[in-house]
């Protein structure tokens, strides 16, 4: 008996020492650490986002981990960068802006600007100095025959050195231009990298008040220019020599803003958009020139019916002595005889579009400058008979040529002139 509780004793201390050191070498193991969280708003950079330096990736907070350690994107604007990067956050986490995942920064995009440094882009500029295309004629009016002519821009002038070119005139090579918005008149060589002349002041330290309109003297070479707000015209000399000016008592208020001589250089005709009507001066020749208004002959009205006029915005004449004037807001271009009697109008191709410029060629046919991107050629019927600078004119302003089939246009809207031939 006794021998049989040795035995119980005995086995009950061996089985309390093996539980002890059971329990003592197995305490239980600490739980994985998680991956650190992704912010909802990340900042370019963050390990695993592929971005460029402008922009803020938005990353999901519940994206889901994938065996996926490795991110490669191409990015291509105009050439081809490769990017690898390694999530070195979690080695087996793909982040939700996977490449096969559609996200506002997709890796996939294309992008402007590559944020690797080994990424190589190719920037291919077009210079605005030389244009080449060749216009076709399409005109959008019904017309009696087709056009014939073809005109292509060969150049611009002007480029960085005018702000709203309007009026145009050409003589002996050289090009004479209003620059409205800088209130100066500039003189340009055809081919000239820069302004001859740059006039800003007249009559000691007189300046303009929106220059628009040029006329040009074809026997003493004189330079007109309307001085709109002012209310009078400027004459300059052939070198751009300041000479006179004139008109004011009659044109102050009125809005002179387009002038023209006649063949004998004996007559200087101003039109006015706040009458609609012209003013007349004879020329008597002198240093300076005198002017003396001539209140017996005019012509033109306000209104919308023939013969009347809204907005003249050019007048020229051609070689028969007839007046033709570009009538801005009535769609139309009206022509009155040498004695100022109303002769008939053409009305310009749909839709709607605005004279803003005429040249009358030595046949009598009619180049209009449209406000909608190009020039309408008529005959001296009316009949379209071409046009030209669809694609290149943002909005055309005065036209002149030099007689050689060579025609400057004033592009108000992109400061420059476009030569065509």
């Amino acid at each position: 008996m006794f021998r049989t509780w040795v035995r119980i004793i005995g086995l009950m201390a061996v089985t309390a020492f093996i539980g002890f050191g059971c329990k003592k070498n197995s305490s239980p193991a600490a739980p994985p650490t998680p991956p650190p969280a992704v912010p909802t708003n990340t900042p370019c950079g963050y390990p695993g986002t592929l971005c460029t330096p402008s922009d803020t990736v938005t990353v999901s907070p519940t994206a889901t981990a994938t065996n996926s350690p490795t991110l490669t994107a191409s990015s291509t604007p105009s050439s081809t960068a490769t990017m690898t990067r390694t999530n070195t956050s979690s080695p087996t986490a793909t982040l939700s802006n996977s490449p096969t995942v559609a996200a506002t920064n997709s890796p996939t995009r294309t992008a402007t600007n590559t944020p690797t440094p080994s990424a190589t882009s190719t920037i291919t500029n077009t210079a605005t100095n030389s244009l080449t295309p060749t216009i076709t004629n399409t005109p959008t009016t019904t017309a009696t025959s087709t056009p014939t002519n073809s005109l292509s821009a060969f150049a611009t002038i002007g480029g960085g050195y005018m702000n709203y070119p309007f009026g145009i005139g050409y003589v002996n090579g050289h090009l004479w231009v209003t620059n409205v918005n800088n209130n100066n008149l500039h003189e340009w060589v055809t081919n000239g990298a820069s302004p001859v002349t740059t006039i800003t002041t007249f009559n000691g330290a007189a300046t303009f008040y929106t220059p628009t309109g040029i006329g040009l003297d074809p026997v003493a070479g004189n330079v007109y220019v309307t001085d709109e707000i002012n209310g009078q015209v400027e004459v300059f000399g052939p070198t751009g020599t300041y000479l006179t000016t004139f008109g004011n008592t009659q044109l102050n208020l009125a809005g002179p803003n387009c002038v023209a001589v006649n063949s004998a250089g004996t007559t200087v005709y101003v039109m006015a958009f706040g009458t609609n009507k012209a003013y007349t001066y004879s020329i008597t020749a002198g240093t300076p020139p005198l002017y003396a208004y001539q209140s017996g002959f005019t012509f033109g009205a306000s209104g919308s019916a023939p013969a009347t006029l809204h907005w003249p915005y050019d007048l020229k004449i051609d070689g028969g002595g007839d007046f033709w004037v570009a009538d801005f807001y009535n769609h139309r271009v009206a022509e009155y005889n040498a004695a100022g009697v109303y002769a008939q109008a053409f009305t310009l191709p749909a839709p709607s579009p605005n004279p803003a410029g005429l040249y009358v060629d030595g046949s009598g046919n009619v180049y209009v400058a449209s406000n909608n991107g190009y020039v309408v050629e008529f005959n001296p019927s009316g009949t379209v008979i071409g046009e030209f600078g669809r694609g290149i004119l943002s909005s055309p302003g005065g036209i002149t040529s030099d007689g050689a089939g060579n025609f400057y246009v004033t592009d108000v809207n992109n400061n420059q002139i476009v030569a065509f031939h």
